[in-house]
């Protein structure tokens, strides 16, 4: 009887520790995202007519609060502040304030940093990315970010 109770205990454990290994095809942990700015590429890409720009961000995530700035030609940006928060494979920005620039007005909502994406962390390169889905196709645009930490 013993030697079954010990071979349950056993097996416990060692389902127990199994369960921690960490699968590489899930998403980082939250508290691997490091806090820190990170800089790279901005695009976003018409996914109907197939034509994209691109900017160059600027993200500061600290202590669940984020700041951004977005250069778009070398001339006209856009920036914000919120908070974010990593959940399920998700990086997720609540824009709160958002003074866009006078060159900016009528900026898109795909060229702000809000909202839902899917992201990735290999090494110090944080990418992240969302589909935004209009009312119509013409509009649908594809928002993808790719930094590295500073």
């Amino acid at each position: 009887m013993r030697n079954v109770v010990a071979i349950v205990i056993c097996l416990a454990g060692m389902t127990m520790f199994s369960s921690c290994e960490k699968d590489s095809k899930n998403p980082p942990e939250p508290s691997s995202v490091e806090e820190g700015v990170y800089v790279g590429t901005y695009t976003t890409t018409n996914l109907y007519r197939g034509f994209s720009w691109t900017g160059t961000p600027t993200i500061e995530l600290k202590k669940g609060k984020y700041t951004y700035k977005n250069l778009w030609d070398s001339k006209y940006y856009t920036s914000g502040s919120g908070n974010y928060s990593i959940n399920d494979g998700k990086i997720i920005f609540d824009l709160i304030s958002y003074p866009i620039p006078m060159e900016s007005i009528g900026v898109i909502e795909e060229l702000l940093l809000t909202g839902e994406y899917d992201y990735t962390l290999d090494g110090e390169k944080l990418t992240f990315s969302k589909t935004v889905f209009p009312i119509t196709p013409e509009d649908e645009y594809r928002c993808e970010f790719e930094l590295i930490k500073k």
